[in-house]
């Protein structure tokens, strides 16, 4: 009856030792299976900050490109207003300039 005692107190034993070494490994596995989540997570976490980084390099090398092809548009419209005052200004004087070869010529004809 002893014997029998024995043998089950050393199944009993080993059924419980089976089950910690099954409980050890789960947590074990479980353990890095969080490990590696935060690894990927804090790389994740660094790749989006660097893409945040370009993507706010970018919009200020936009706005920059957007003030100097604004301020260029300005200049080039500054720059045909005077081309257009010019030309009416030439124009003028041409038709000022005909106008007296007109009289002129006519002059000349009477």
């Amino acid at each position: 009856e002893c014997r029998d005692l024995r043998d089950a107190l050393d199944r009993e034993r080993d059924r419980l030792e089976a089950a910690e070494r099954r409980a050890t490994d789960e947590a074990t596995a479980t353990k890095t299976k969080l490990e590696t989540m935060r690894k990927e997570a804090a790389l994740k976490e660094t790749q989006l900050r660097a893409e945040c980084e370009e993507a706010a390099a970018e919009v200020v090398r936009v706005t920059e490109e957007n003030a100097s092809v604004r301020e260029r548009l300005r200049l080039d419209r500054e720059n045909d207003m005077s081309s257009a005052d010019v030309a009416r200004s030439e124009a003028a004087r041409a038709r000022a300039d005909l106008e007296e070869e007109v009289a002129h010529h006519n002059e000349t004809r009477h």
